[in-house]
C-alpha cells in the first residue's frame, strides 16, 4: 500500500461518508459560507483591509490560494472512479469513527449557521482586549 496521493486515488465512490467530512473540514477551513470558518474570516479580514491594506490583500489572496488548493487535493483525491483494489475494497467510516468525525462535524456547522452563540462566549475577552490594545 502506498501512501502516495496518485497511487491510491480517486477513492471517492469507496469512502463515500470519508469524502464527504474532508470535504465539509476543508471548506470550514477556507472559510465557506455556512461554515464557522466564515465568521472568523469576516471578523478578520475587514478589519485587516480597514488598518492595514496591504497585510488584508495579502490575507485575500491566502484565502483564495488556500481553497485552490483544497479543492485540487479533493479533486485528485476523491472524485472519479477507484484503480486501486485495495481502495475499492476499503470500508467507509466505522460507527465509532463516523461519531469521532460527526460531532466536530456538527460543531463546524453549528457555528456557521449560528455563529452569534460562539461570539458570545467571547466577547467580553475581546473587548477588554480591544480597550487593551486602544489605551
Amino acid at each position: 500500500m502506498s501512501l502516495s496521493l496518485s497511487a491510491s486515488s480517486p477513492m471517492g465512490t469507496a469512502v463515500k461518508l470519508l469524502a464527504a467530512f474532508f470535504f465539509l473540514f476543508g471548506l470550514a477551513g477556507t472559510g465557506a459560507p455556512g461554515t464557522n470558518g466564515l465568521t472568523a474570516e469576516f471578523l478578520l479580514i475587514p478589519s485587516t483591509l480597514d488598518t492595514h491594506t496591504g497585510a488584508g490583500l495579502a490575507a485575500l489572496a491566502g484565502v483564495v490560494l488556500g481553497a485552490a488548493c483544497f479543492l485540487g487535493i479533493y479533486r485528485r483525491a476523491f472524485l472519479g472512479q477507484a484503480h486501486n483494489g485495495a481502495i475499492t475494497d476499503d470500508v467507509d467510516l466505522w460507527t465509532r469513527e463516523l461519531w469521532v468525525v460527526a460531532v466536530p462535524g456538527i460543531l463546524v456547522l453549528a457555528g456557521g449557521f449560528y455563529p452569534e452563540s460562539v461570539l458570545e462566549l467571547t466577547r467580553t475577552a475581546s473587548e477588554d482586549r480591544g480597550r487593551t490594545l486602544t489605551a
